[in-house]
């Protein structure tokens, strides 16, 4: 594990994520959820830092990564512009950025954990 700083694949990998975050949240947030453009690309940068954080201590294998994926982004942004739609019509917008971030936790909890390693039969 200690060996991938000894080397500059990290920069790389770091770079990638970074370009990855900035162009799926301006996917996810278009048109008039652009404000929050920068709160997404924080809270993409901060969660992927964690995953990977967590999928490195955990992994069985050394050098195992993880990283952004185009379809679950366009499903993602999707569930932004209805949640916003729903609150132009009621006028509470202040309340959309909050909203949308927690239905994005619990789609990513609720799509995640049934397919976790305890939960799947290993086949042999």
């Amino acid at each position: 594990m200690g060996q991938i700083f000894w080397n500059d694949s990290w920069k790389q990998i770091v770079t990638l994520e970074v370009i990855y975050a900035v162009s799926f949240v301006a996917l996810i947030f278009p048109g008039d959820l652009a404000s929050y453009i920068s709160t997404g690309i924080g809270l993409l940068l901060l969660t992927s830092m964690i995953v990977n954080l967590i999928i490195t201590l955990a992994a069985s294998s050394p050098g195992i990564l993880s990283g952004y994926q185009e379809a679950p982004t366009v499903i993602l942004g999707s569930m932004a512009v209805a949640i916003a739609t729903q609150f132009s019509a009621s006028t509470a917008t202040v309340e959309v950025l909050p909203t949308i971030v927690a239905a994005f936790g619990h789609t990513s909890i609720l799509t995640g954990y049934p397919w976790s390693e305890n939960n799947v039969e290993t086949v042999k």
